[in-house]
């Protein structure tokens, strides 16, 4: 720790416990206190599952919440539909329908306000980071 290293784990160490500081890590990168998103009076709490939008809860999908949590820690950058279904996917992203993200995308903006997430014609998406 002396030497610059942000953290240490000792072996045997539970899988929990490293994805806790991975994420703590993360966030003092970005130079936030706690897990909660808030951008444009939507917030987003990973650690509970939940989002809301002015204060009133959201019910999202699996995929929804993936996605949105993905736009919010990428808010202002396009992404591109092959990183976004990474986000949602993972891995499989190859045994997805074509317009499975378009749908996605699409129920998330009635839920959130269509403002939120803007399309970049032939590049991707991009979520704004203010109104």
């Amino acid at each position: 720790l002396e030497y610059g290293a942000d953290d240490y784990v000792a072996k045997p160490y539970s899988l929990d416990e490293l994805a806790a500081r991975i994420r703590a890590v993360v966030r003092r990168r970005e130079g936030r206190a706690s897990n909660l998103l808030d951008l444009g009076g939507i917030q987003l709490d990973p650690t509970k599952g939940t989002a809301s939008r002015d204060g009133e809860p959201v019910e999202l999908s699996a995929i929804e919440f993936r996605l949105l949590r993905y736009f919010m820690e990428h808010a202002g950058k396009i992404q591109s539909r092959e990183k976004l279904l990474q986000a949602i996917c993972g891995d499989d992203t190859e045994l997805v329908t074509s317009n499975l993200l378009d749908v996605h995308i699409h129920h998330l903006r009635k839920k959130i306000g269509s403002e939120r997430i803007k399309t970049v014609r032939g590049l991707g998406y991009m979520f704004m980071k203010d109104d």
